[in-house]
Formats: structure tokens, sequence, C-alpha cells
């Protein structure tokens, strides 16, 4: 019995292993964006502060670290993809704002056209239902 629960613990770190190597660091882009407010990001309520956005490589998971080192994931919607008007030189992080109340809706890597939306949580779907149309807020972000 031993034996086998430390056969099965062999091959969960070996299979973490794996997975690790599957997605480097180096092909992660990060980006630091200052958000000057609260929001909410997955369900997640984040106050204001320096955040690094942590986007995998195949752009479709983002970790938003905050300066407390605290780590919050957010998954992107399929078929969420949009397209600016210009190719942004600087990455963007936008929020619909409903009242006094943010949402993370979209992020755009630094020089790519294309964002990607964040799954709409259940709050924002609520204050969109209640509230109707949405301010949007940009705010830029730099490579770190």
């Amino acid at each position: 019995m031993i034996q086998l629960h430390s056969a099965k613990a062999a091959l969960a770190v070996i299979g973490l292993g794996i997975l690790s190597l599957a997605a480097p660091a180096s092909a992660q882009t990060i980006m630091q964006a200052n958000i000057p407010f609260s929001f909410i990001a997955s369900d997640q309520s984040l106050p204001a502060g320096t955040y690094n956005f942590v986007i995998s490589a195949d752009f479709i998971h983002c970790q938003i670290v905050a300066s407390d080192g605290s780590v919050h994931p957010i998954h992107f919607a399929p078929g969420g993809q949009r397209k600016s008007n210009t190719t942004l030189g600087a990455g963007v992080v936008q929020f619909h704002k409903y009242g006094d109340r943010y949402f993370l809706t979209q992020v755009w890597k630094p020089g790519n056209p294309d964002g990607l939306a964040a799954y709409p949580s259940k709050r924002m779907l609520e204050s969109a239902k209640a509230m109707g149309a949405a301010e949007t807020v940009n705010v830029d972000s730099e490579i770190k």
C-alpha cells in the first residue's frame, strides 16, 4: 500500500514537471499596469494598485499578480477576440464601469491589434442588466 502511494506521488511530480516544460516562462507576456480604482475580475474583488498581468503564450489564460504576491487567475472567453482600430503600442487593460464599479473586460498585448475578452462575471452581467450601457475605461500597461 505504501509503495502504491509513493508511485502515485512520483507520477504526479513527473506530470507537473512535464507541464512546466510545456509552457516556459519566456513564452509568457508580463504586462504591468497601475490600476487607480478597485475592480472586479472573474468575480474576484481587487483593490486599486499595481498589478502584473501574466498572459500565457496561447493567450487563453492570464494570472493577475498583485503587489502583495497574491495571484488571481482569469480566463478569456473562446471567440471573445476583439479588434482595435490600430495596432496598440502599449498594452491595454480595459474595464467597463457601471455606477462606481469597474469590471475587467479585455486585455491587449503591446503591439497587437487583437485583444481578448475576459469571461463576464455574474456581478457584471447583473450590473449591465440593471444599468444598461457601460462606460469603457482603458488603462495603459507596459511590458515588464
